[in-house]
């Protein structure tokens, strides 16, 4: 079989290297460049890529994936998006013949360093034909078939010094299909993330109208609801969202964590402590992790913090975190 690995690009010398040397199992390694000035195409190119050039304005991305899978020659079996930022495991393509069956594989693709790490497995190798991808930001693959799963692991490792303020995308693809609640969540994620809460607020409500049974996405509203009514110091009406956040995803810790959080935030150790206890009672990482910090100990210092009567300094944690891609 003939497998492809592609993906796009713009201004990513630093993962270029290590991006063509670990795609060199691939019959064909497919870059679509969106306006590079550094030195990614050069990189990319001494290392095996073959480089095609598109210019998309205004820019979106499924716009920009979609030029890269036109790029890919038609006789190719498989097409396996990995980004410049990712990296494949050693091995990947035993791995990808193994499993393949003109089917979509799902892969594991956890997240190094940011907020968002846990259950997240995007659809990313596919047949070269009748696939396109869908949505201005966070695309998702449309296409037929069946998907499954895979052990095959793909580790995200953004750089973090890139400007990452999705927000006109978010807003460009809620005006695309104001009837899709995924659409209208990730406004509602990148609206927070850019403190833009007037506006949050707004489109969580407007997201709670629209009927959806993901019950991970409708918690992660419910909670930034709470955030942002912990902001204003509505402590109450906070308290009644994160309560309902954990309503709707019981095996998460998020809510429950913000909760604690907002509490010892307010000198009530007590009402932490519970808090802390109730989430430390979720072992499994069950359902979306947006938090890190809901796993690092720091729930167990709270725990710890009202019934042991020994404050240990466990931060000051001032500002809410926030969600981002």
């Amino acid at each position: 079989m003939k497998i492809a690995v592609y993906t796009i690009c713009k201004d990513e010398e630093q993962f270029a290297k290590r991006y063509a040397e670990q795609a060199r199992e691939a019959d064909a390694i497919i870059v679509t460049d969106t306006g590079s000035s550094d030195q990614t195409i050069p990189l990319l190119t001494s290392g095996g890529a073959q480089i095609n050039a598109v210019k998309i304005n205004p820019f979106r991305f499924d716009y920009a994936f979609n030029a890269a899978i036109d790029n890919i020659p038609e006789d190719f079996d498989a097409c396996f998006r990995v980004d410049l930022d990712e990296v494949i495991e050693p091995g990947w393509r035993s791995i990808v013949e193994r499993e393949w069956n003109d089917n979509v594989i799902c892969i594991d693709r956890p997240t190094v360093g940011d907020k968002i790490f846990g259950l997240y497995r995007p659809s990313r190798i596919h047949p070269r034909h009748n696939f396109r991808w869908q949505g201005a930001i966070h695309e998702r693959l449309i296409g037929p078939g069946v998907k499954r799963d895979s052990d095959l692991r793909v580790i995200h490792t953004p750089d973090h010094k890139k400007d990452r303020n999705y927000l006109p995308y978010a807003r460009m693809g809620a005006a695309e299909d104001p009837t899709s609640a995924g659409a209208c969540y990730l406004l509602v994620a990148e609206c927070f993330k850019q403190s833009q809460f007037d506006e949050a607020y707004m489109e969580a409500n407007r997201y709670l109208t629209i009927p959806c049974d993901n019950k991970n996405e409708r918690s992660d509203v419910y909670k930034l609801m709470g955030q942002i009514f912990e902001l204003r110091k509505e402590y109450d009406r906070a308290t009644e969202l994160f309560e309902r956040a954990n309503t709707e995803s019981p095996v998460t810790r998020d809510a429950l964590y913000c909760l604690a959080m907002m509490e010892h935030r307010r000198g009530k150790n007590k009402e932490a402590a519970i808090a802390a206890r109730r989430a430390l009672a979720i072992t499994t990482q069950d359902g979306w992790c947006t938090n890190p910090d809901a796993w690092s100990g720091i729930l167990e210092s709270l725990a710890k913090d009202f019934l042991s009567e020994d404050h240990c300094n466990i931060g000051t944690h001032s500002k809410i975190h926030k969600n981002g891609r």
